[in-house]
């Protein structure tokens, strides 16, 4: 009876060892021991790839095979990470093919919560970065494999709802680190871009260069983010400022400052700024520049220096002829100008249809004869043109970002 009372004890005891560990067993296969975690690598085109140990005293050695996008990264190296300790002496063998790390690691002790490993990458753009479901972590029989996809605004908080062509357009500029948001979880889609962010951008672009012989603006201070990329834009010409001492850091940026910038950003990266169309045809990718005359009238010159003029018939536009003198007046659109020829009482008019500019003597249809213009004042950042010389607008007190990008 004892021997019987005895057994009963023992299989008791033992089927609730068994069902304990098999709730254990089922709560573990809950959560992999293992996770992905991406880290995006500002100022440069590279990401790094965390592999965490999301419980304490499980992982000590085994075998994970990464796979990713050949197409998209290239990998350049791991690391071990402080999930080990400081003390731990980690053997590590890392297998790098096109597409697939294996990382083969034992250690005496189990590595704490935290990154096991560090997997850097160089590239840009969405890949996915996967454990293989073969990989393995002595001890366990938890099922590794899992994936996630690489964004560069992931970290982002505030961006949700933008569509693709514009997501695809931030993961660039952050991966590049080109721009940085407004904060760390914030990138500010919908914040108007201001001076001193856009000169900060093209610094960024042309790799940060120093200054040299740079103007001072006295309202650009010497220690915030755009101070050296305002100093360079200067000392290059991007920038000449709104006057000859400021610059107006916090005033949005115009669409003529923009194209202004750009175009003498080109020329300072030594990019080929000259038309890639027939300049005769007057198609809407010509480079025109525009001149004013004592008289107040305007000229258009091609990126060659060539005159439009406006030969013996309406339709007629030839270059370098006589007639080369325009007015400029407002067009019932608003931001856009009529173009008209006073010596042949004819008006500028681009067609759409045929993508070539002509002239014709009376405004028939606004569509055709309203155009929109850019004038760039040597010396000065740009204004509207209008039919008298433009003045540049005074700012009298220094203005600051509202919003300093980071």
């Amino acid at each position: 009876m004892r021997n019987t009372r005895k057994w009963l004890v023992l299989l008791l005891t033992v089927v609730m060892l068994v069902n304990t560990l098999g709730v254990s067993a089922m709560a573990a296969e809950d959560e992999s021991p293992i996770a992905l975690q991406v880290v995006p690598a500002a100022g440069s085109d590279a990401l790094q790839v965390q592999i965490l140990a999301t419980q304490a005293q499980t992982v000590a050695d085994g075998k994970l095979i990464v796979t990713y996008d050949a197409d998209v990264l290239t990998y350049t190296d791991a690391k071990i990470g402080d999930a080990w300790g400081e003390d731990a002496q980690v053997t590590l063998s890392v297998n790098p093919a096109k597409g697939k790390v294996i990382l083969a690691f034992a250690n005496a002790d189990a590595a704490a919560k935290g990154v096991l490993f560090t997997l850097s990458f160089t590239g840009s753009g969405d890949s996915v970065i996967a454990i293989d479901g073969s990989s393995y972590i002595s001890g366990t029989d938890a099922d590794l494999s899992q994936e996630l996809i690489t964004c560069p605004s992931a970290q982002f908080t505030d961006i949700a709802g933008l569509n693709a062509e514009a997501h695809d357009a931030m993961d660039y500029m952050v991966a590049k680190g080109y721009m940085n948001g407004m904060s760390q979880t914030a990138f500010g889609p919908h914040v108007k871009l201001n001076r001193a962010m856009m000169v900060t951008i093209l610094h960024r672009i042309a790799g940060s260069p120093a200054a040299e012989n740079a103007p001072e603006f006295r309202d650009v201070p010497a220690d915030v983010f755009y101070t050296a990329p305002v100093a360079w834009a200067a000392s290059t010409g991007i920038t000449t400022g709104v006057t000859e001492n400021l610059f107006a850091p916090g005033r949005n940026l115009t669409r003529q400052e923009l194209v202004t910038f750009l175009y003498r950003f080109a020329g300072v990266m030594g990019y080929d700024r000259t038309a890639t169309t027939d300049l005769s045809g007057y198609t809407d990718a010509d480079v025109w520049t525009l001149g004013i005359n004592n008289d107040g009238t305007y000229t258009f010159a091609t990126a060659a220096g060539q005159k439009i003029s406006m030969g013996a018939s309406y339709t007629s536009m030839p270059l370098d002829d006589v007639n080369t003198a325009w007015t400029i007046s407002n067009a019932n659109t608003a931001g856009c100008f009529y173009i008209e020829n006073p010596a042949r009482g004819a008006y500028m008019e681009y067609q759409p249809s045929y993508g070539t500019w002509s002239g014709y003597y009376n405004i028939n249809d606004e569509a055709l004869f309203a155009q929109q213009i850019y004038l760039i004042i040597e010396g000065s950042e740009p204004v509207d043109p209008t039919p008298t010389e433009p003045t540049e607008p005074e700012i009298t007190e220094p203005t600051e970002p509202e919003e300093p990008e980071i």
